[in-house]
């Protein structure tokens, strides 16, 4: 309780404010995973039928990508700010006595945790730019394939042209 009252949490929300951060670790945890899910469906070779319609559903539902990319770029800012708050705390701390020792200890925690969640956030958001990048080679090379597709069909004729004309044959 001692350590809540120092970061300025009442101690009966302590152990409900400590489940809300795992909560939200485990949320960003979730994001990264379905990234990598997104982006393994995007490298495997897949046939490029199932790649369009891969692609065409994300790009219909860009406006989720857009909100997850927001809501990373928010929390990574937060998180920034969280960070140079313990680099200054823990540059000013006094090592004289054990209840400094273990305040800065527990400073050394809170900075190391910081700095997993800035890492994991920064990781996430990256893996949401290359899914961007991914998708849109993706469009690309199909939008290329159909039209290789249709210069393909204009240069070898239909079998309707190849057939000689019969002669008409008046009566």
């Amino acid at each position: 309780s001692d350590v809540y009252k120092r970061q300025g949490i009442n101690a009966e929300y302590g152990v409900y404010f400590l489940f809300l951060t795992k909560m939200y670790l485990w949320g960003v945890l979730t994001v990264v995973f379905v990234e990598c899910f997104l982006i393994l469906c995007f490298l495997l070779p897949l046939p490029s039928r199932v790649k369009v319609v891969f692609s065409s559903v994300i790009n219909n539902n860009k406006n989720i990508f857009y909100i997850i990319g927001s809501v990373l770029l928010m929390l990574l800012a937060g998180t920034t700010l969280e960070l140079s708050k313990y680099e200054e705390n823990y540059e000013t701390a006094p090592h004289s006595s054990s209840s400094d020792f273990l305040q800065t200890e527990h400073m050394k925690l809170m900075k190391f945790r910081t700095e997993r969640n800035f890492y994991l956030k920064s990781f996430a958001f990256t893996l949401l730019l290359v899914i961007f990048g991914l998708m849109h080679l993706t469009t690309s090379i199909a939008a290329i394939e159909a039209k290789y597709g249709v210069l393909q069909s204009a240069r070898t004729p239909s079998p309707a042209a190849v057939k000689p004309a019969t002669p008409v044959t008046a009566k």
